[in-house]
């Protein structure tokens, strides 16, 4: 079954109590990308304005220029390069002015984690589904980790 932002946001209890990830897959065959991004930077706006969820979302791209769109028509938002390696979205993300990188916990080390820390850039972790990938992602001390192995990761933090 697919649902909308909008039925699922209209039925979470104490929705600004949670922290939502959007990651923004920008797939389309539109002779006109650009005017595909201002639509779905639009829809972005409305569902967040909608349920007052600026304080509670990360969006993340793999697309450099929607990320430069996203940053113009939604300063302040959290952001965040979906990159290929370590260093290309450090320097993206620098460069860029955004809130962090989301990359697979195989992808990083601890010590990449700290980098990024030290230049005020977040980390997202993903690609943890098992406890022991949890535990692992835990010991590189990322700001958040994507799961999906939930019970173990709440487990592993308590």
């Amino acid at each position: 079954m697919i649902i909308s932002l909008d039925d699922l946001f209209s039925n979470i209890p104490n929705v600004n109590s949670n922290l939502y990830t959007f990651d923004c897959k920008l797939y389309t065959d539109d002779a006109n990308p650009s005017q595909f991004h201002e639509t779905y930077i639009r829809a972005l706006i409305a569902i967040i304005q909608k349920y007052d969820l600026q304080n509670n979302v990360c969006l993340e791209s793999q697309d450099v220029s929607f990320l430069k769109l996203l940053k113009k028509r939604m300063p302040g938002y959290r952001l965040f390069i979906y990159p290929s390696s370590f260093e290309s979205g450090l320097d993206i993300a620098i460069s860029l002015g955004l809130s962090g990188i989301t990359i697979s916990s195989k992808n990083i080390s601890s010590d990449q984690v700290k980098k990024a820390h030290e230049h005020n850039i977040l980390v997202a972790l993903w690609n943890t589904h098992s406890a022991s990938d949890n535990a692992e992602a835990i010991r590189k001390n990322p700001d958040y980790i994507q799961t999906d192995h939930v019970r173990s990761l709440l487990r592993l933090l308590n």
